[in-house]
């Protein structure tokens, strides 16, 4: 059966893990082509736009949101995860998310990982990645330490970053909400679920195509996430991967 689309990935990158989750969600049919960084160009091209994650189906799509908001859009209402009554206000908070806690959480992971190459190799290679992709870590590896200005201050400073995300979230939920609009489990919550997940590091991150990270990551990491995993803020992570990671919507029309 031929897939309805084609998702192009870094296989581990929580942008992709967002686009992968709301894709899944929504029941639609999708073969992954998961990469390395830098790889994924093969995919992309060499255009102005290299990013992913990269939706190949009826239309070209190239962020994470516009995926999410795409793979809702044959659901019924009382589905989606951006209820009509809140796409303002739900659309500002992912926008928040992918800008600020997005690039902080991807500078610490990767602060961490490129510290450890078994780690980064446990991590970062998709299945079945081919032999080029593997022998190409070492160097890979100091080309993304370069290219993406990880050292100790921007891990710090990201670090504090996440910190003030999460005291944010920790507020919305002060007042014993499950969820960051209520009872409604929305694109807000997926995008922080997914956006955090590096760093909370819950089961089921990725779904199939992602090991474990909790076991995987370097043992320095585990600092920050027990840090946060208590907080109300850390429960919504997993308990957004506990409960509705793997769990189709029925509300497709």
């Amino acid at each position: 059966m031929t897939a309805r689309a084609i998702l192009v990935t870094i296989t581990a990158s929580h942008y992709c893990e967002k686009a992968r989750w709301a894709l899944e969600r929504a029941g639609i049919d999708f073969e992954e082509r998961g990469y390395l960084p830098g790889f994924h160009r093969v995919a992309t091209g060499q255009g102005p736009k290299t990013t992913v994650p990269l939706l190949l189906a009826p239309t070209r799509l190239q962020e994470s949101a516009d995926i999410v908001a795409w793979a809702d859009t044959d659901l019924r209402e009382e589905a989606r995860l951006y209820p009509k009554e809140l796409r303002s206000e739900i659309d500002a908070l992912e926008k928040s998310f992918d800008s600020v806690l997005g690039p902080a959480a991807r500078c610490w992971a990767y602060g961490h990982l490129l510290a450890d190459r078994k780690a980064f190799r446990r991590v970062m290679l998709p299945p079945g990645a081919s032999p080029i992709q593997r022998v190409a870590i070492p160097g890979l590896m100091v080309l993304l330490r370069r290219v993406l200005n990880v050292n100790a201050r921007t891990v710090a400073r990201s670090e504090d970053t996440i910190r003030a995300t999460f005291a944010d979230v920790d507020r919305r939920l002060r007042d014993g909400r499950p969820f960051l609009f209520g009872d409604r489990w929305t694109a807000a919550d997926l995008a922080f679920a997914a956006l955090a997940g590096p760093v909370i590091q819950p089961t089921r991150y990725g779904g199939d195509r992602v090991g474990d990270l909790a076991s995987n990551f370097p043992i320095s990491a585990r600092n920050l996430r027990d840090e946060l995993r208590p907080r109300p803020a850390g429960q919504l992570v997993l308990q957004s991967y506990a409960l509705f990671r793997d769990q189709p919507s029925t509300g497709a029309t």
